[in-house]
């Protein structure tokens, strides 16, 4: 049914422009979605989201972060690690790969902007 690569390629050009401008002017917005998604809500858009932030005002190079949760797609879904490395992709350009794996989730359902919540429930 779905196919051992990641489906999308990595330009911007089929994300909805809405997102495709969020990743540019934000990029830590993108990353905290996917990583909420990813985790299935054990990490929060916003506590990723400033983590990634932290990283970029701190040492500019939150793709060493990043690039951790590409490998997690990429293992959830038995995907390969083509045609580079997934820090590699990270490194060379973050924004493409940040696109590319919000446009796989959608593509495999996983709506990243819709978030994932844990909901509890508490039982009096």
């Amino acid at each position: 049914m779905f196919s051992r690569i990641i489906n999308t390629n990595s330009l911007f050009c089929n994300l909805p422009w809405c997102s495709a401008i969020i990743t540019l002017c934000c990029p830590c917005v993108t990353f905290g979605q996917i990583a909420n998604r990813i985790d299935n809500g054990r990490t929060s858009c916003e506590t990723a989201g400033c983590i990634y932030t932290g990283i970029a005002l701190c040492i500019a190079m939150p793709c060493i972060y990043s690039c951790t949760y590409r490998t997690k797609l990429r293992n959830h879904f038995g995907l390969f690690e083509t045609p580079a490395s997934d820090c590699i992709t990270h490194l060379c350009c973050e924004y493409c790969a940040l696109c590319q794996e919000y446009r796989e989730l959608n593509y495999r359902g996983l709506n990243p902007s819709a978030g994932m919540y844990v909901s509890l429930t508490f039982f009096f």
